[in-house]
């Protein structure tokens, strides 16, 4: 750097401060920047600790951008465990994912989407029974148990989660661990889990006679929650309210229904389409 910095030496972080802002898909074409507090990260990374470092894993698999935030579950929780890290670049990030799946003895944390899972799966990854125990993180998309169940046959050894979670309220908030158990079961999805701890759940529930169960809005607060959007306080309003009782929730947009003691996600309440991993609402191009 040719322009020297200075640094205060009296810089106070509090667990309020803001750790990190990263951008949503801008789908109007203005990304909003969520701001996430050290308290919030704080929180999902001690229920990394609590849960996953209790898997004997030895070794993190990244890939990915770091604008996406689920990298955070593959680079920074691990580096706070002392585990080390392999970085696989964009253009090769598919062919690292086989190497190791077929060629490596030690046991990864793998955090990857069900079309990952569906197109690993063609490639004849889960073609033969393998010994290593990982543990693969799902997220970012809904989970059905045709995308899931050649993995858990064939990793029999493995850990498996459904981890749920939009930017807006820090990496994943609802974690399902997924036993065998769940995939006999007679829904087509896998359920999206529990809140992690001092995460607090509410649904806006929807009036809608041609679904087989009830279903609504699903709305997040507590600790994980974002602070906002940076600079901007109209877009900040619509999304995160303020209940009677002084608690803030974010409304994520995704519908949810509870059904035998589960929570099943259900969809976009708006019309949408994922482009690369980015969200886009068909109703707002122009």
């Amino acid at each position: 750097f040719r322009k020297k910095v200075n640094f205060k030496e009296d810089v106070i972080y509090r667990e309020e401060s803001v750790a990190y802002i990263l951008f949503t898909s801008g789908t109007t074409g203005k990304p909003k920047g969520v701001m996430i507090s050290h308290l919030a990260l704080s929180n999902y990374l001690h229920w990394c600790t609590s849960e996953y470092a209790q898997n004997k894993f030895t070794k993190s698999l990244m890939h990915g951008p770091l604008s996406f935030d689920a990298t955070i579950t593959t680079y920074l929780f691990p580096l706070m465990i002392g585990k080390s890290v392999t970085i696989a670049s964009n253009n090769t990030e598919i062919d690292r994912i086989i190497d190791i799946l077929e060629n490596s003895e030690e046991n990864f944390l793998i955090k990857v989407t069900p079309s990952h899972l569906r197109m690993l799966s063609k490639l004849g990854i889960t073609k033969k029974n393998q010994s290593n125990n990982h543990i693969f993180i799902i997220g970012g998309e809904e989970l059905n148990k045709s995308d899931i169940r050649s993995w858990v046959k064939s990793f029999h050894g493995s850990i498996f989660y459904n981890e749920y979670g939009p930017t807006e309220s820090t990496v994943g908030c609802i974690v399902k661990k997924i036993e065998l158990s769940d995939l006999n079961k007679e829904t087509n999805s896998v359920s999206i889990g529990q809140p992690i701890p001092n995460v607090s759940l509410k649904i806006d529930w929807l009036t809608d006679s041609n679904y087989e169960f009830n279903r609504g809005e699903l709305l997040i607060g507590g600790v994980s929650l974002a602070k906002g959007y940076f600079k901007d306080p109209v877009e900040t309003s619509k999304s995160f309210i303020t209940l009677e009782n002084g608690e803030t929730y974010y409304r994520t947009g995704d519908l949810v229904t509870y059904h035998q003691n589960n929570l099943f996600y259900c969809g976009r309440k708006k019309n949408e389409i994922k482009v690369n991993g980015y969200r886009i609402c068909t109703e707002e191009i122009d």
